[in-house]
C-alpha cells in the first residue's frame, strides 16, 4: 500500500483552477484540502470565454446543466475594423461548435463560474477548504518520506500526498522553487467593464463575440449573465508606463485614457457603447516565456537538493505554471484541462496502490509530460496574436485582407477545441 493516496492532496489557491482541481480529484475519490490566502472568496474580473475544450471537461465533471443555466451562447464570432466599423470576417459558433466538437461554446461571468465551482467544492465530502491560509514552506515528512509536511503563515501544517500550486501568475509556490523566474510587463493593459443590456442600442452585440482590430488597440465584447450584460475588454499598448505604475489591477473612473478614446470613439457603434459605461477596471498584462520543458510544471527542478526532493511531490497548474495572455481566450480553459489531466494521473496511483510501478512523482511527471507542449503552443499563439491584433498601416491592411479570405478557417482550431483528455 506504499503508493496509496492515504493523505489528502493539498491545493494551494481557490481560484477557478484550484477549485477545478479539487473537484476533478473528488470525481476520482481523491481527498483534497485547499488553502486560499484571501480571507474570503471574491473572483476579480468580468467575463471569460469557454471554448468546447473547456466545457467538455466541465461536463465530464458533472457541471453541464449548471453551466448551461449560467452561461450565454454566442451565435457567431465577428471581426471588425475599428477604424471604419466594416466587417473583416465572421464565423458561426453556436450552430457549428457543438456539432463539430461535441460541446458548446459559452461566455460567462467569471464570478458565476467561480461561485459554481466553489459551491460544488463546499458541498463535496472529498474536499476541504480553508481561507486566510498563506503557504510558507514544504518539507519531506520525517516519519514517512512518502508524504510532505506543508506549513502556512498561520502556523498550521498538513501532511499531504502531493502539493498542487494553483495560486496564479504571481505564484508563491512557483517562487518557492524557481525564485529567479519573475514575470515581466508586456507593455499592454486590459481595460474591462460590464454594461447593462438595457443601455445597449445595438442588441445584436448580445448575440455574438465581437472583436474590433485597430492600431495598437483592440476591443472584445460578448454577452454574460445570460445576455443581461455585455462584457467589454479593451487591450491597448501602454509602453510609457513606469515600473512604479505597474499595479496588478485598479479601478478607473469614469473613462479610458484620451489616446485610446481618440481612436475608438471614431467608431460610431463603439462610441455609443463606451459612453454608456460608468467605470472601468484595468489590469496590466504580465507574462513569462512559453514553457520549454515539462520540468517547469513541477517542483523537482528546485535549486537545492532538499527542494528537489520535496519538489518531486509538487506540481504547478494554470497560471502558476503557464501564464496566458488573453489573445486566444484560453487561460481558464487551460487551467481546467490541467486539473482534469492531473486528476486522472493521480487516480492511477490510487488504483495501483499494491504496485510500486506508479507513484506520486511519476503521476505528476506524467501530468507535466501530457500538458507542457500543448500549453506552450497556446502561450505562443496568444503571444503571436498580441502582435497581429495591434498591427497598423500596411501590415494591418494585409492582415485584414488575409482574414477576409481565411479567417473562418484559421479560427476553426480543431487541434485546440477538439482536444480529448483520457
Amino acid at each position: 500500500m506504499s503508493n496509496c493516496i492515504s493523505a489528502p492532496v493539498l491545493v494551494l489557491g481557490a481560484g477557478i483552477g484550484g477549485l477545478a482541481t479539487a473537484l476533478a480529484c473528488s470525481e476520482q475519490k481523491i481527498p483534497s484540502v485547499i488553502w486560499e490566502k484571501s480571507p474570503d472568496f471574491k473572483e476579480v474580473g468580468a467575463g471569460i470565454q469557454l471554448g468546447p475544450n473547456a466545457t467538455k471537461v466541465l461536463g465530464q465533471m458533472g457541471l453541464a446543466q449548471d453551466l448551461k443555466a449560467l452561461a450565454s451562447v454566442p451565435q457567431k464570432l465577428v471581426f471588425y475594423n475599428v477604424k471604419n466599423g466594416s466587417t473583416i470576417f465572421q464565423r458561426e459558433l453556436a450552430s457549428k461548435i457543438e456539432q463539430q466538437f461535441g460541446a458548446p461554446y459559452y461566455t460567462i461571468a467569471r464570478a458565476d463560474l467561480h461561485e459554481l465551482l466553489l459551491t460544488k467544492v463546499q458541498n463535496n465530502s472529498w474536499c476541504e477548504i480553508h481561507t486566510g491560509q498563506s503557504f510558507e514552506s514544504l518539507a519531506i515528512d520525517t516519519q514517512n518520506p512518502l508524504f510532505v509536511q506543508a506549513h502556512n503563515t498561520s502556523g498550521a501544517h498538513l501532511k499531504t500526498s502531493a502539493v498542487i500550486g494553483v495560486d496564479g501568475a504571481r505564484s508563491a509556490t512557483r517562487n518557492y522553487f524557481y525564485p529567479d523566474q519573475d514575470l515581466y510587463f508586456t507593455g499592454q493593459i486590459a481595460y474591462r467593464a460590464l454594461l447593462d443590456s438595457q443601455k445597449i442600442a445595438s442588441p445584436y452585440l448580445l448575440q455574438q463575440v465581437s472583436v474590433w482590430l485597430g492600431a495598437q488597440v483592440h476591443v472584445v465584447a460578448y454577452p454574460v449573465l445570460q445576455g443581461r450584460y455585455l462584457n467589454i475588454v479593451v487591450i491597448a499598448e501602454e509602453l510609457h508606463l513606469k515600473p512604479e505604475m505597474q499595479l496588478w489591477h485598479k479601478q478607473l473612473k469614469p473613462q479610458l485614457p484620451a489616446n485610446i478614446l481618440d481612436l475608438v470613439l471614431k467608431n460610431q457603434l463603439l462610441s455609443s457603447v463606451f459612453q454608456a459605461i460608468d467605470s472601468w477596471r484595468y489590469w496590466l498584462l504580465f507574462d513569462r516565456p512559453p514553457l520549454s520543458s515539462a520540468q517547469l510544471m513541477l517542483g523537482s527542478g528546485g535549486t537545492t537538493e532538499s527542494l528537489k526532493a520535496v519538489g518531486q511531490k509538487v506540481a504547478l497548474l494554470g497560471d502558476a505554471a503557464h501564464p496566458m495572455l488573453p489573445f486566444l481566450a484560453q487561460g481558464a480553459a487551460m487551467a481546467i484541462e490541467d486539473a482534469y489531466t492531473l486528476s486522472l494521473q493521480l487516480a492511477k496511483v490510487k488504483h495501483n496502490s499494491q504496485s510500486s510501478t506508479f507513484d506520486i512523482p511519476l503521476a505528476l511527471q506524467q501530468y507535466a509530460n501530457l500538458r507542457w507542449r500543448r500549453v506552450a503552443k497556446v502561450q505562443s499563439l496568444a503571444r503571436r496574436n498580441s502582435a497581429i491584433f495591434h498591427w497598423h498601416g500596411l501590415m494591418a491592411q494585409c492582415r485584414n485582407m488575409g482574414l477576409a479570405i481565411v479567417g473562418p478557417q484559421l479560427t476553426e482550431m480543431a487541434w485546440l477545441y477538439g482536444h480529448e483528455i483520457k
